[in-house]
């Protein structure tokens, strides 16, 4: 039969039995090695912070633009109650006198006709001072061309007056007045332009006659040149 050979371990060198290898390696030898960080979660951990900063300042926008226009909103209300209380606030005294103007000459028909419509008339002519006072304080002008040369960008001419009394071409009658402001036409003034009576001769200015009315209202001028 074979021997059977039991293996042994080798002495210590202080005669006791060696140590194991791996207990004599000590701890290093038996801790797993660290896993290397994952650069994908790092990745998405960053987005995620990211997109966590883009929500917030896009809800502070939102809020931003909410105020915004709620004061927008609140200036445009102040402004319209500001110009409303400018522009009519100013009307409150001729509604006034015109209706004194009107109660008196209700109230007062013993008195003669004459002093009834005297009355009347001044009412009226008080009230239509104290408008003109109002639009002038507002920047707003009274357009009166009367006699001028007729200018299509304050005037609006509804036909011609055949007349010797004012020059071709020039405002022969306001039938309705213009106003202005600050230099832009609000509403141009309605009326009728000077024209040579029939059988009159034509002075040769080189200046063109107002002949129709356009379509649009303006006089339609033909060219007169010299001879």
């Amino acid at each position: 039969m074979a021997e059977q050979v039991s293996e042994t371990t080798p002495p210590g060198p202080d005669g006791g039995a060696a140590p194991d290898a791996a207990v004599a390696a000590g701890p290093e030898a038996t801790a797993e090695p660290l896993a290397a960080p994952d650069p994908r979660a790092e990745r998405i951990a960053a987005l995620e912070t990211e997109l966590a900063e883009a929500k917030d300042r896009a809800l502070r926008l939102q809020a931003e633009m909410i105020n915004f226009r709620n004061r927008q909103e609140r200036e445009k209300g102040k402004w319209r109650r500001d110009m409303a209380r400018g522009i009519l606030t100013p009307l409150f005294d001729p509604l006034d006198h015109l209706q004194l103007a009107a109660e008196s000459a209700a109230t007062g028909r013993e008195a003669e006709p004459q002093q009834r419509l005297k009355t009347l008339l001044e009412g009226v002519d008080l009230v239509i001072r104290q408008i003109a006072e109002g639009l002038q304080k507002n920047g707003i002008e009274v357009v009166d061309p009367m006699g001028r040369i007729f200018d299509p960008n304050f005037h609006q001419a509804c036909g011609n007056l055949p007349t010797a009394a004012v020059q071709a071409g020039h405002v022969a009658l306001v039938m309705r007045r213009g106003y202005v402001l600050e230099g832009e036409c609000l509403r141009p003034a309605l009326v009728q332009v000077a024209a040579p009576p029939a059988g009159a001769p034509v002075a040769e200015t080189g200046v063109g006659k107002v002949s129709g009315v356009s379509e649009s209202g303006n006089p339609v001028q033909s060219a007169m040149p010299k001879n």
